[in-house]
């Protein structure tokens, strides 16, 4: 420490542009030959013109050097401090280019290189360095300052840092904008992933071609299909109702298989377009996209028959006897409607493709309506009505169709008929639907399957057999004839097994064709 030395020291003569030499502590003698304005001025003026000088000096402020100027080597500012003038000004050779505007001051901006430092009179600002904006520099005091600032040096000493020669640059858009720096940095957050993410068939989203259908929450999934709310405006009056969608392009799937899923999705829309019951829900719209073909519908809010008997069974009791008769009717009668007037076989009917409507004024207190659906593997009876070629019969009495399975035997073996079980063709046939029909019937009654069996193969050697507790029917509910009907649709052979006019006809069911059958149809 003994030898170190003041920072700052000064000579003990100043030299003055004269060329005298006097020493530091004398006053500094007037300049003759000058201008009256080159010189410093004291309070000689009037106390009501004092606004016009400037307090410290007594310079008038008209004739001041502009402060916003920087000061470069060789112009002489203070003498005393000539040399560190020098110096600073020196330093403060930088290129416009480097100059970036910050988003609170020009004090606060960090440097145009990497690794800068903050000097003690200056605080470091928290937001990025830069500006959504870039300013033109016109010589300001601020952007003179902050070009003179020693946070514009690099202090990685003499070490070939590649970070010394690198720019810092700003990602965000330079163009002129009147949203503040703050919106634009926001509106610029996740804008590309956002925009990927959106789907024509996601929540908010309009149905293409301009239907007037705006998708809503998704209610339901099946398969290769989603069933999702939408909304439309009709007459000034907002409606809500269901679409199903399925997309062109199923993921997981390969292209031969995407191909069979349309088809076999297109053959669906072909039949259920053209029926118009009741008791099967109406298809009101379909509009076909390169994305997917969107099916609108009628929304359901009152589950499926399966829903009400497991409610039922949950709390220990069976569905009530005038309810599982208006059901089964309108059923029978939505089977009548495809048997006899469109000649169609439904071949997957349950529990669980029979919605319930209960938008009805009294469905709280005399039952809905039951509304059947599903009709992806329906097909037309005879082959006169088939739009596609039917593959070469393999038994005289069967109807092949162009599908692969049944999904009575795939999906709903408890609702597959023996005859089903033992083919090995396909079979088209109106007994199918019937003998589903005896299953779903005892199944109300009960609250029981007639055919249930964890293990498959002794399941299918129950309904090959035809055993079924008939007992538990009677106990269930006492009536003969609920009994003959549900005994005479689980024959086990198809020619002997009743058809959909037999159980209209049925002693059980009589009286519920004045009851049931004048419904209003709004869809038809």
């Amino acid at each position: 420490f003994r030898d170190r030395q003041t920072s700052i020291s000064f000579a003990p003569k100043v030299t003055l542009e004269t060329g005298k030499h006097i020493p530091i502590d004398a006053p500094l003698p007037k300049m003759k030959g000058h201008d009256e304005s080159s010189v410093v001025h004291h309070r000689t003026h009037s106390e009501s013109d004092k606004m016009h000088y400037d307090p410290h000096t007594g310079e008038p402020l008209s004739q001041r050097r502009r402060p916003d100027l920087a000061w470069r080597a060789g112009i002489s500012r203070h003498p005393l401090l000539q040399h560190t003038v020098d110096s600073l000004a020196h330093e403060a050779e930088v290129e416009e280019s480097d100059r970036v505007a910050s988003l609170t001051s020009a004090t606060t901006a960090s440097s145009g290189l990497d690794g800068s430092t903050t000097p003690i009179d200056y605080l470091q600002s928290p937001l990025a360095a830069s500006s959504p904006s870039e300013f033109p520099f016109n010589g300001s005091a601020a952007g003179s300052r902050r070009a003179s600032s020693v946070r514009s040096k690099n202090f990685f000493g003499s070490q070939n840092s590649s970070r010394r020669n690198t720019r810092r640059t700003s990602n965000r858009s330079r163009s002129n904008s009147s949203m503040s720096p703050a919106s634009a940095f926001l509106s610029q957050w996740g804008k590309d992933e956002a925009t990927s993410l959106i789907e024509p068939d996601d929540e908010g989203q309009e149905i293409p071609d301009h239907s007037g259908y705006f998708i809503g929450k998704q209610i339901g999934f099946g398969g290769f299909s989603v069933v999702k709310e939408v909304s439309t405006i009709d007459n000034g009056r907002k409606i809500i109702r269901a679409v199903k969608i399925v997309r062109k392009q199923v993921s997981g799937k390969d292209e031969t298989e995407n191909d069979k899923l349309q088809a076999e999705f297109e053959h669906e829309v072909e039949i259920w377009r053209y029926l118009k019951h009741p008791y099967i829900l109406p298809l009101l719209a379909v509009y076909d996209t390169p994305f997917a073909t969107f099916c609108i519908t009628q929304l359901n809010t009152g589950g499926t028959l399966f829903d009400m008997v497991r409610t039922n069974r949950q709390a220990g009791k069976r569905l009530e006897p005038h309810l599982a008769k208006r059901y089964l009717y309108q059923l029978a009668s939505a089977l009548r409607y495809l048997h006899e007037d469109v000649h169609a076989v439904h071949r997957d009917v349950k529990l669980e493709n029979c919605l319930i409507d209960m938008s009805g004024p009294d469905a709280a207190t005399q039952g809905g309506n039951v509304l059947l659906c599903d009709f992806g593997m329906a097909d037309f009876i005879t082959n006169e009505n088939r739009t596609t070629p039917s593959p070469p019969p393999e038994a005289a009495d069967e109807n092949i169709g162009p599908c692969d399975t049944s999904t009575c035997v795939a999906g709903s073996m408890e609702y597959a008929a023996p005859e089903l079980l033992a083919s090995k063709s396909h079979i088209y046939s109106t007994a199918v639907d019937m003998w589903a029909f005896g299953v779903v019937a005892y199944t109300l009654l009960t609250g029981n399957r007639p055919f249930s069996h964890s293990f498959q193969p002794a399941l299918v050697m129950l309904i090959v057999k035809g055993e079924w507790d008939e007992q538990a029917l009677r106990e269930a509910c006492a009536d003969d004839e609920a009994v003959e009907l549900v005994r005479n649709c689980l024959e086990k052979d198809s020619h002997l097994r009743w058809d959909v006019s037999d159980v209209l006809d049925s002693s059980y069911l009589e009286g519920c064709s004045a009851m049931y059958e004048d419904m209003e149809r709004s869809w038809l």
